[in-house]
């Protein structure tokens, strides 16, 4: 099973460093990390670019958007993973996050006709985050 991991940027300085050892740091080896930047001025570009010089998982844009819509768009476009995930710019993942997601999907294939981790309800359209994608077919 394998993770592609979104981070949408703009500006991001702050707390983006803190973000992406979030996600490198997970005990998961197959997971790709696409971050898509607004073309950031603080400094963002600097922290992504010296990150990806050091870590091949890292894939990354910096071009203008037209909002974060379309910017998540453009990083699901890039994303190869079984799993998807959404992590923004400020947040962390705690220790472990990846692998605890891996394990509910193998143990509940049916998440991924697009039910939530947390409830087993069918999602929103205003729910973001990870879903599992189904690599099987089921007879309908």
């Amino acid at each position: 099973m394998n993770f592609s991991i979104i981070t949408v940027t703009f500006n991001s300085k702050r707390y983006l460093e803190e973000t992406i050892r979030s996600v490198l740091t997970q005990a998961f080896v197959d997971l790709e990390y696409i971050l898509v930047d607004g073309g950031s001025t603080d400094g963002t570009l600097d922290i992504i670019r010296d990150h990806a010089a050091k870590d091949r998982r890292i894939r990354w844009i910096s071009e203008p958007d037209e909002g974060i819509a379309d910017a998540f768009n453009k990083g699901i476009a890039l994303a190869s993973g079984e799993i998807v995930g959404i992590i923004n710019s400020d947040d962390t993942y705690a220790p472990g996050a990846l692998r605890a997601v891996a394990d509910a999907c193998a143990a509940h294939p049916d998440w991924g006709t697009g039910r939530s981790f947390s409830s087993n309800q069918p999602m929103s359209s205003a729910t973001s985050g990870t879903r599992c994608r189904s690599t099987t077919r089921r007879p309908s």
